[in-house]
């Protein structure tokens, strides 16, 4: 038996326990059946013959362990419905399953087999036995490494997870075989319901500073003629968590941050921009993760800034942080994917000396007092740039109407009047409507499930993209016509006007700041005919695809940091870039 298998970490509470020491969830379908069976029973014998495997009215009382308001918060509703299921353990596994836990063919602990007639189903829902959250398969036969994701909202974390996550699980482009790795397997948060594609929006900024379930990746590696397994998991951390969360919160995922083994810091280039004042400053982020650990945080720490194109493409981010192209330009390694080699399978050090040396010097220049809080409050920090969608983002603004009636010509005029925007579209529905209601017997259109809408297209580094972000972004907070002025006005002149590029036949539209109030209005007014809505999200940009850029580069640099992966030099020892990489061997 393998000795990391009496020692196995629970990546939700952190206690650690023997592989035979889990406890199981009994089978969701036979938790299922015997409630069914309890129900229908008449009281006595045969009902409590179903009781002990039938759902509980109450949640398992372990679930505060990591779940509840003053820590982790609610997870998604399938995550909590398993603690209403039974659980298996030393104390009723003789009267509940079949003879002991079932082990696999290495002795490794993975089941149980419950007997109850009918119910005598397998369950491989293994729980840690402390606090009773779900483990993946075969968790902890293999020695376990936690990486924490931190990045506040809007900074591209959830997609450089995903852009990660699909590096490491694309069998057919080998990018892990390029380290000597291999994926084994992936398993995906119970609430992970996000797929990057073309046609699919990305997911909304958000605040939401709740625990959220880790990915579990296993993966192999070769090295020196050793075969080696290890079991990451990787946290999805909301970086406002260190800069504005509660207390309670802030104790509850420090104890995450500080069980990590590395640490991804993702850096939004506007979180350096002084003015206008980022809300979230990267500085402040360092220094409470300094504050965390309560000395130099000795965790190897990836700090990297995400969408690095924009500091070539976007006009404010170029003008504040790389004026004239002092730094970067079309040419530079930030724009460049490494060009790993599966017969090297190692990781580069100079191509990574080479990015580390040009970020610091970057970082020095525009960023100092964020730099130098790095470099003080860090022990192992280097510097990486990525972008998880290269070919940028298109931002859709739409603005959407619905009745809370069945639709008739006699309303259009009104909502013309109300939403004028939409104007082009009600009317082409007011010629369906007409046509129906001269022609009863024919269904040309749903009356009672129309939503009119219409959406225009920014690129993101247009202004106005930040500008409405700004508002929109605040709608819920403003109670009146008053502060919606006032919010509006922050941003646009009172006579300013826009353009709306429209993403449909219907063709532009000219907006002014006073319309925006307008609109903004019925966002917050409780209307009786019908409802408003307007808001915005991001589209990988149907003209790209879904290329990232470096985006394995700080996991890969992370791995050779832990000594799971080598290190060597891509280019000949006499080259300017092993020369580059020897001084700046530990940058």
């Amino acid at each position: 038996m393998e000795e990391s298998w009496n020692s196995i970490k629970c990546p939700f509470c952190f206690k650690t326990f023997a592989h035979d020491e889990v406890h199981f969830r009994i089978a969701e379908t036979t938790c299922a059946n015997a409630t069914n069976m309890f129900n229908a029973a008449a009281a006595g014998e045969e009902k409590e013959k179903y009781k002990k495997l039938a759902r509980r009215e109450k949640l398992d009382p372990k679930y505060g362990e990591v779940w509840g308001n003053q820590r982790g918060g609610n997870p998604a509703k399938s995550v909590k419905d398993l603690f209403y299921v039974p659980w298996v353990d030393e104390n009723n596994k003789k009267e509940l399953i079949v003879g002991d836990y079932i082990t696999d063919e290495d002795g490794f602990v993975e089941k149980i087999e419950v007997k109850r007639g009918r119910f005598q189903d397998p369950s491989s829902t293994r729980i840690c036995p402390y606090c009773h959250n779900k483990l993946p398969a075969h968790y902890g036969k293999h020695p376990q490494k936690f990486i924490s994701v931190l990045g506040v909202s809007a900074s591209g974390k959830t997609v450089f997870i995903k852009q990660l996550l699909s590096k490491i699980n694309d069998d057919t482009r080998g990018i892990a075989s390029c380290v000597g790795g291999s994926r084994i397997g992936l398993t995906m948060p119970e609430d992970d319901n996000f797929t990057l594609t073309l046609n699919q929006p990305l997911p909304d900024s958000t605040r939401d500073l709740n625990f959220k379930v880790p990915y579990f990746v296993t993966m192999s590696f070769d090295r020196g003629g050793m075969h080696n397994i290890y079991d990451f998991v990787i946290y999805d951390i909301a970086g406002e968590i260190l800069v504005n969360a509660d207390p309670e919160k802030l104790r509850f995922f420090a104890g995450y941050i500080e069980e990590s083994d590395a640490i991804i810091t993702l850096i939004d280039p506007m979180q350096l921009i002084d003015n206008p004042r980022p809300e979230y400053p990267a500085s402040q982020m360092i220094t409470t993760l300094y504050n965390v650990f309560g000395r130099e945080v000795e965790a190897p720490t990836a700090i990297t800034i995400s969408k690095s194109d924009l500091l070539i493409s976007d006009p404010l981010i170029r003008k504040k942080l790389n004026p004239d192209e002092t730094y970067f330009n079309a040419n530079s390694i930030i724009t460049r994917n490494i060009p790993w080699d599966p017969s090297m399978q190692f990781f580069y050090s100079d191509e990574y000396a080479q990015l580390n040396g040009q970020l610091r010097r970057f970082f020095r220049g525009v960023a100092n007092p964020f730099y130098e809080n790095v470099c003080q409050q860090m022990q192992n920090p280097s510097f990486f740039a990525v972008s998880a969608l290269y070919d940028g983002v298109d931002q859709v603004l739409t603005f959407e109407l619905s009745s809370k009636r069945e639709w008739k010509t006699e309303h259009i005029k009104s909502y013309i009047e109300k939403f004028s925007i939409l104007k082009g579209k009600l009317e082409y529905i007011k010629d369906d409507l007409e046509e129906q209601e001269a022609n009863p017997e024919e269904n040309i259109i749903d009356v009672n499930n129309i939503i009119v809408s219409r959406s225009f297209v920014f690129d993101q580094s247009d202004d106005i993209v930040r500008k409405l972000d700004a508002i929109l972004g605040r709608v819920s907070t403003l109670s009146n016509r008053t502060e919606i002025r006032d919010a509006v006005f922050e941003q646009f002149a009172p006579d300013e006007s826009f353009h709306l590029i429209s993403a449909d036949k219907f063709g532009d539209e000219e907006i002014t700041a006073r319309d925006l109030i307008r609109y903004i209005s019925f966002l917050n007014t409780e209307m009786e005919d019908c409802s408003f809505d307007i808001y915005m999200q991001g589209y990988p940009r149907s003209t790209g695809g879904l290329r990232s850029l470096r985006i394995e580069e700080p996991f890969f640099w992370i791995l050779s940091e832990l000594d799971i992966i080598d290190r060597g030099n891509r280019y000949p020892q006499d080259t300017p870039q092993s020369i580059f990489e020897r001084l700046f061997r530990r940058g």
